[in-house]
């Protein structure tokens, strides 16, 4: 009858409502979880090509680097570590769009 068909899709409705609320948040972390995996990964290729630079020298570093169709700024600063006889580098790597840090790493050369 009507009043059962009536019933029947209100209860659907119902039911579709936090379906599709955990879909768009699913969909929001994945994003997230992007941006923050392309960010790791610039993290680590600035921090290798840093330590390997012979000419590494102590102060504060800057740049960009495409990754995934996207650019990240990063900034950091090279340190000499007076008890190890170290460099050691710091990067953050920052949202394209906004000045947060997606991802940090720091990595260490020696100076010889």
């Amino acid at each position: 009858s009507l009043l059962e068909l009536l019933i029947a899709v209100s209860i659907l409705a119902l039911a579709i409502v936090p379906i599709l609320v955990h879909q768009t948040t699913a969909t929001q972390n994945t994003g997230r979880l992007q941006e923050k995996t392309l960010a790791w990964l610039v993290a680590g290729n600035v921090v290798n090509r840093l330590t390997a630079q012979r000419s590494l020298s102590p102060g504060p570093v800057s740049g960009e680097q495409p990754q995934g169709g996207l650019v990240f700024p990063w900034r950091g600063r090279a340190v000499f570590q007076k008890d190890s006889g170290m460099i050691m580098v710091s990067i953050d790597v920052l949202h394209p769009d906004r000045d947060a840090v997606l991802s940090s790493l720091t990595g260490f050369r020696g100076t010889q």
